[in-house]
């Protein structure tokens, strides 16, 4: 009876063990069916999200290559006058005076206040992505900021504390601005802006070069429009863009919340990189996307009131041309570069769908949802 009942409990435990087998295998293989694989010839987790790392494959290189050819420069060049009221000082200060233009006392000559005007053209060089390509016409995005410069700009004295002050220094007031694209080296193509949103910071340009050999080095962007809304922090970018009027190739990793229309990115943006694409992988080569267009660097402006050379005074008593001028200093701070999300730009030229037909273009495939 011990025996049998040794037996049975011997046949109970075994069968018990084999349950026990049976479920790990099935918790196993389901944990397996779950596990993120490794993409062929990278060590890329194939998840569906945006990917944290390069992709380590050797055909990144064509890839870039051919996104690469995709990016232009863009040249901008806008006129302006600048009015720089003569104000009256009193013992090195400004005198209020309400009846003034400025809200400030200024010298009157013949019953009008003194103003001296100069002229001024300033140039910015920033990117572009060529988004198609009808005939031997061109369709460009960029930033608003870039090819749209404000109709007027306005300058503060700062006080002794460096905080900005109601008395005006100078005002700028655009005369004309114009927009060159450059293509593969070749520079003077003039692009027209169709449309342009202040609020996203993108624009779409219209350009019609003029040799055809030009064009079989142009390679409008073919990859996949990403969704800006699904990055987050840590996830891996390009940028592409003109510093120093050079095609260059940045690289860095999304530094802030990401939202569908803007986010930051830790790359050594600098001058030039205005326009110029961002991308990101979605699980490893090739699947290369586009989330953004890079802003800018951002950067710190300090003004303060500056004699010119060989002037001993600091705020002489007499402002003119000659005695005293705005200096600007300005400060880069790497590693924060702003981005202008795809998602709005994707929303900014279907709204612009009609427009872009009657300059002889189309759209381009977005492949992805606008949301």
């Amino acid at each position: 009876m011990v025996r049998k009942t040794y037996s049975f409990c011997f046949v109970w435990l075994s069968c018990y063990q084999k349950f026990l087998l049976v479920a790990l295998l099935l918790i196993l293989m389901g944990c397996a069916a779950r596990k993120p694989l490794l993409t062929e010839g990278s060590l890329t987790l194939a998840d569906g999200f945006y990917d944290n790392q390069p992709p380590v494959t050797e055909g990144k290189r064509d890839a870039l290559g051919k996104i690469a050819r995709s990016v232009v420069k863009v040249r901008v060049e806008t006129r302006y006058r600048v009015e720089i009221p003569q104000y009256v000082l009193k013992d090195d200060t400004f005198i209020k005076d309400p009846s003034s233009p400025y809200g400030y006392r200024v010298k009157m000559e013949k019953g009008k206040p003194m103003v001296d005007r100069i002229q001024e053209t300033v140039q910015v060089i920033g990117s572009a992505l060529v988004i198609t390509e009808e005939g031997n016409l061109i369709g460009l995005v960029t930033c608003n900021h870039l090819v749209n410069p404000e109709e007027k700009i306005e300058n503060y004295f700062l006080d002794e504390y460096g905080n900005p002050t109601d008395i005006l220094a100078s005002v700028a007031i655009k005369l004309s601005s114009s927009v060159a694209v450059e293509i593969e080296g070749v520079p003077g193509f003039q692009g027209e802006v169709l449309a342009t949103d202040r609020g996203r910071d993108v624009a779409v340009l219209k350009c019609r070069p003029r040799f055809t050999p030009v064009l079989m080095n142009l390679l409008p962007f073919n990859f996949r429009w990403g969704n800006s809304s699904e990055l987050t922090y840590g996830d891996f970018v390009y940028v592409f863009g003109y510093p120093k009027e050079e095609k260059r190739l940045a690289h860095g990793l999304v530094s802030s919340h990401a939202s569908a229309y803007v986010f930051g990115v830790d790359a050594a943006i600098r001058y030039g990189f205005s326009g110029g694409p961002v991308i990101a992988i979605r699980d490893g080569e090739p699947n290369y996307e586009l989330v953004g267009l890079c802003k800018g660097v951002a950067a710190s402006t300090v003004r303060v009131i500056a004699p010119h050379e060989g002037k001993a005074t600091l705020v002489p008593k007499t402002l003119s041309l000659e005695d005293i001028y705005i200096k600007e200093l300005k400060t880069i701070d790497y590693g924060l570069t702003y981005c202008v999300g795809v998602n709005g730009i994707k929303k900014f030229l279907l709204r612009n769908k009609d427009l872009l037909r009657q300059n002889g273009l189309g759209l381009p495939d977005f492949g992805t949802s606008t949301d």
